[in-house]
């Protein structure tokens, strides 16, 4: 017989409304070193070509949204990791 407990799976907000653990709920401490350079590069990302020019999107100007998104894309930013299979 298996001795292993389940752990509830928390979404969304319940860990604001349901007893939780302080060591269940993940942080920004619990970065690893990876993925605090996705959210570095990320974050250079918003501000260099977003953020600096916002006034763009709001005209609608599809041409520039195309380049940002082509970008973001060869940056990895809009993939996701999947494990390959050994």
């Amino acid at each position: 017989m298996s001795t292993e407990t389940k752990q509830e799976i928390l979404r969304g907000g319940q860990f604001l409304v349901k007893e939780t653990n302080c060591e269940d709920i993940f942080t920004l401490e619990d970065l690893n070193e990876e993925q605090k350079m996705m959210r570095d590069s990320t974050k250079e990302f918003v501000d260099r070509k977003l953020w600096a020019h916002w006034e763009r999107f709001e005209k609608k100007d599809y041409a520039y949204t195309e380049e940002c998104m082509r970008e973001a894309g060869e940056l990895g930013l809009l993939s996701i990791a999947v494990p390959r299979k050994i």
